[in-house]
């Protein structure tokens, strides 16, 4: 389930710059977890938390994509 979601925010990536991407991936999966940190009870904090670990799924295959590009 995750990954059916995880794709289509990675998608960017392949037209746009990589960097700002994953920039974006982590300031929002950083904001997620503050966002569920701060809510009062367990139904918001769970939607935060498994949009948090969505977003960090979908940096997956961007990293993957750097590596090589790191190694030249």
């Amino acid at each position: 389930m995750a990954s059916a979601i995880a794709v289509p925010i990675a998608r960017p990536s392949d037209r746009l710059s990589r960097k700002i991407v994953l920039i974006g991936l982590i300031v929002g999966s950083g904001l997620l977890m503050v966002l569920s940190a701060l809510v009062p009870n367990f139904p918001p904090f769970f939607i935060g938390r498994a949009a948090s670990g969505v977003t960090e799924f979908a940096m997956t295959p961007i990293v993957y994509s750097m590596i090589p590009d790191l190694a030249h």
